[in-house]
C-alpha cells in the first residue's frame, strides 16, 4: 500500500512539474491596475491591495448600504413603536385603551388610518408583568400583533372567541408554564405587542359601535382574582403625533427597539446589519463622529426610496385598480 502511495505522489509531482512551464507562459504578464473607477469613485490600489483610503472608502460603503437596509427593515418595528411612543405623550400607556370615538380626526396623526373607523388600541408590555388577560366583549372584531406588525390572533368571528367576547391570554414567547382553563391562549413573539379593535357603526349609532372598544379589559394574569381597572382614554379631539422621526433620531428609537425582538429568522437578519453600526441588544448605543454621519445619511436616503416606492411602485401588480395611481 506505501508503494503505491509513493508512486501515485511522484506521479502527481512529474505531472505538476510538466505543466508548469505551460502555465507559467498563460500567466498574465500585465500588472495589476493602480486604480479602478467605480459609482463610489475611484479606488486605489498598491501592489494589486487596496490602499488605506479605499479601504477606508470601502467599509464606509459598506456601512451605507448596511444602514440603509436596516432602515427599510426596521420600519415595521418603528412604526408600531412609534404610535405607543405617540400615546404616551397624551398620558395613554401600556394597558390603557384608547378609543377614538368619535372616529379618527386630523388631531391625531396616525400611518394609514382613516376617517371612517372607530379604532381602539391598547400596548402590551409582557417584560413588565408578565402574561397578560385580555377580556373582550361580544361585538368586538380585531386582532392582535407583535412589534413587527405580524398578525397573531383574531379577535370576532373568525377568531377563538367566534365573535362571543372572552379572555385571550397574551404569553411571552419563552412562556412554559401552565396555561388556566378558560382563557384563549397566544403567543407574543416581542416584549411589546399589541392589540386592535374596530367599532363597527350600525344603524348610525357610533355611540354603541365605541362601546366594545371601551369595555375592554387588560390586566396581568397574576391579577385574575382581583383584575386591575382597565382605563379608557377617549382620543377623537385630542392632537397626538405617531409618525416615526427622521434622521439619527431614528437609530436611536432602532437601538431601544431591539432589545424587544427575538433573535429569531427576522431578528437576527436586522441585528447583524446593526452590529458594524453600533447597535447591540443589552449594550448602550454610543456610535462614534464616522458611525452617525452614516446612520443620518442612510436614513435620509431609506426615506427617499420608501417614497419612491410608494408613490412610483414598479412592480407589475402593485397596483390594484386598474387606471388608478395608489
Amino acid at each position: 500500500m506505501m508503494n503505491v502511495r509513493r508512486s501515485l505522489c511522484a506521479s502527481t509531482v512529474v505531472f505538476a512539474l510538466a505543466l508548469a512551464p505551460e502555465a507559467m507562459a498563460q500567466a498574465p504578464t500585465a500588472s495589476p491596475p493602480s486604480t479602478v473607477d467605480t459609482r463610489i469613485g475611484q479606488l486605489k490600489y498598491e501592489g494589486g491591495f487596496p490602499a488605506k483610503e479605499t479601504v477606508e472608502k470601502l467599509y464606509n460603503e459598506m456601512d451605507f448600504q448596511r444602514a440603509v437596509l436596516a432602515y427599510q427593515y426596521a420600519e415595521p418595528l418603528v412604526a408600531l413603536n412609534e404610535m405607543n411612543v405617540g400615546l404616551k405623550k397624551i398620558d395613554v400607556f401600556e394597558g390603557d385603551v384608547v378609543v377614538m370615538q368619535r372616529f379618527l380626526d386630523p388631531h391625531g396623526v396616525v400611518l394609514t388610518g382613516n376617517d371612517s373607523t372607530i379604532y381602539g388600541m391598547s400596548f402590551l408590555d409582557l417584560s413588565k408583568d408578565g402574561p397578560l388577560v385580555v377580556e373582550t366583549p361580544v361585538g368586538a372584531y380585531g386582532a392582535f400583533f407583535d412589534l413587527w406588525q405580524r398578525p397573531v390572533a383574531e379577535i370576532g368571528p373568525e377568531g377563538a372567541d367566534k365573535g362571543q367576547g372572552g379572555k385571550f391570554l397574551v404569553l411571552p414567547n419563552d412562556y412554559a408554564g401552565t396555561v388556566p382553563a378558560g382563557y384563549f391562549p397566544l403567543k407574543m413573539s416581542t416584549t411589546l405587542g399589541a392589540v386592535f379593535v374596530r367599532g363597527i357603526v350600525k344603524n348610525g349609532d357610533v355611540k354603541a359601535a365605541a362601546k366594545p372598544i371601551e369595555e375592554i379589559r387588560i390586566y396581568p394574569l397574576t391579577k385574575k382574582d382581583n383584575p386591575t381597572k382597565t382605563k379608557a382614554v377617549p382620543a377623537t379631539g385630542t392632537k397626538w403625533y405617531s409618525i416615526s422621526p427622521e434622521g439619527f433620531d431614528y437609530w436611536e428609537r432602532v437601538a431601544g427597539i431591539v432589545n424587544r425582538i427575538p433573535v429569531d429568522q427576522d431578528g437576527a437578519f436586522l441585528l447583524s446589519l446593526l452590529k458594524p453600526l453600533g447597535i447591540e441588544q443589552g449594550k448602550p448605543f454610543k456610535p462614534d463622529a464616522r458611525q452617525k454621519k452614516i446612520l443620518t445619511e442612510a436614513s435620509r436616503v431609506g426615506w427617499a426610496m420608501d417614497q419612491a416606492i410608494s408613490m412610483a411602485p414598479r412592480a407589475a401588480d402593485a397596483i390594484i385598480y386598474p387606471g388608478k395611481h395608489w
